[in-house]
């Protein structure tokens, strides 16, 4: 009918007395069963969220480069049948005097990046360097890391975290979207 899906986990653990091991043994499975929920209750927004990337590029597509351009979008298209996304979020590039970076958009983050904080995010990457000039101004359409923790979802191996930049309709930069998943075997 319409109720939910269940799937039913039996854990072992050894016999502690140490009451202070057994909590933090709790804490941690609730927490990666938190972010197994996030990931997944978002895996759709996040596949929406591709979709929207593939539009904006056809949108600008006339003031990129055409093999930029048809390398992104076949990226992109690939992604949604061969990625397993675990997070999601969007970026606008602010400027000022003396710099510019990029900021998160307040609400944009979905999945692991559901409610990501600066924390959060050196956990899966130095922010840090992304955010600056150094990232903002490298040419590429697409870029390309790994994040610093293994995944607790899906498999134990350290995410890809993709990026593709954002522009307005004259070509110029006005941010970026960032995918956080693991390439499907």
């Amino acid at each position: 009918g319409k109720g939910q899906l269940e799937s039913i986990v039996a854990i072992e653990v050894d016999r502690h007395t140490d009451v202070a091991k057994l909590e933090l043994i709790r804490s941690e499975l609730l927490a990666v069963l938190d972010e197994i929920r996030a990931s997944v209750e978002d895996f759709n927004p996040m596949l929406d969220a591709v979709t929207e990337q593939l539009e904006h590029l056809k949108k600008v597509g006339s003031v990129l480069e055409k093999k930029d351009l048809a390398e992104a979008t076949a990226f992109l298209e690939w992604m949604q049948n061969n990625f397993t996304f675990l997070g999601y979020e969007k970026f606008d590039l602010k400027k000022s005097s003396k710099q510019q970076a990029l900021e998160p958009v307040e609400g944009s983050g979905l999945g692991l990046l559901r409610s990501c904080n600066k924390e959060c995010r050196e956990k899966f990457l130095d922010a840090d360097n992304l955010n600056t000039d150094q990232h903002t101004l490298l040419p590429d359409l697409i870029t390309f890391s790994k994040a610093a923790a293994k995944s607790r979802v899906h498999r134990p191996a350290y995410p890809d975290y993709i990026g593709f930049k954002r522009f307005d309709a004259k070509g110029n930069l006005i941010g970026e979207v960032r995918f956080l998943g693991l390439y499907t075997s």
